[in-house]
C-alpha cells in the first residue's frame, strides 16, 4: 500500500480495473487508499457474489481423490490455495461484501461473460466437466458464475471463457483467435468511453 500512496499523486483521477480474484482487489483498495483519487472501479469475470465451484473444489481433496489426483497431473495443487478458495465462497463474499462496500464517489462496472461448454477453450472446458456434477446447471465462463460476475453497471457482455479475457489463446484455432482479439479490442474501447465519460461527470 506504500508504494501505491507513492507512485499516484492524490490528486489524479484513478481508474482501477481487475480480472477475477482482481476485480475483488480492486473494490478493497479504494477502501484501503484513502488519500487517492478513485473515480471507478471495473471488474472482469469477478465472483462478486462467491462461487459454488470454488467452494468445491476447496473439498476436492477430502470428497473427490480422483478428480484432486487429475488436478495434480495439470500440476495445479489444490492444498497451496485453499485459502484463496475458502475467500471466494459465497458465505465468505457476504462478508466481503460488506466489510468493502461501495463508496458514493466511486462508479462501478463490471464484464460479465459465459458461453456453452463446446465454445470453451480445453484447459478451461477440461476444469469445468471436472467438476460439472455439482455445475451443471450454472451458467458460466467456466470458471465463475455469470449471475456472481455483475457489479454496478454492466458495461460488457461476451461469450469469452476465462482463459481468453487475458488474451490467452494460445491453444486457440486462427479463426477462433482473431475473433477473440477483436472482441478484446472492441471491449477495451467500450472501456475508454465508460472512463471519458466519469471524468467527465466527476468535473
Amino acid at each position: 500500500m506504500e508504494i501505491f500512496k507513492q507512485e499516484i499523486p492524490g490528486d489524479r483521477p484513478v481508474h482501477l480495473i481487475g480480472h477475477s480474484l482482481g476485480g475483488l482487489i480492486a473494490r478493497a483498495l479504494p477502501h484501503l487508499v484513502k488519500e487517492t483519487n478513485f473515480l471507478s472501479v471495473v471488474s472482469l469475470a469477478t465472483p462478486h457474489r462467491g462461487s459454488p465451484l470454488a467452494e468445491w473444489i476447496r473439498l476436492l481433496p477430502q470428497y473427490r481423490p480422483m478428480i484432486h489426483r487429475a488436478f495434480l497431473l495439470l500440476n495445479y495443487r489444490i492444498e497451496e490455495k485453499l485459502a484463496t478458495f475458502h475467500d471466494l465462497g459465497p458465505h465468505a463474499m457476504e462478508h466481503f461484501n460488506k466489510k468493502y462496500y461501495d463508496l458514493s464517489q466511486v462508479r462501478y462496472a463490471s464484464g460479465v461473460f459465459h458461453l456453452p461448454l463446446e465454445k470453451m477453450s480445453w484447459p478451461v472446458a477440461l476444469a469445468h466437466r471436472l467438476v460439472k456434477p455439482k455445475t451443471a446447471n450454472l451458467v458460466s465462463d467456466g470458471f465463475v458464475e455469470a449471475n456472481s460476475q455483475a457489479w454496478g453497471d454492466v458495461f460488457w457482455q461476451d461469450e469469452l471463457d476465462h482463459l481468453e479475457q487475458i488474451g490467452h489463446l494460445a491453444v486457440r484455432l486462427p479463426r477462433r483467435r482473431r475473433w477473440v482479439e477483436q472482441r478484446l479490442d472492441l471491449m477495451l474501447r467500450e472501456l475508454m468511453l465508460f472512463w471519458q465519460k466519469v471524468e467527465r461527470e466527476s468535473l
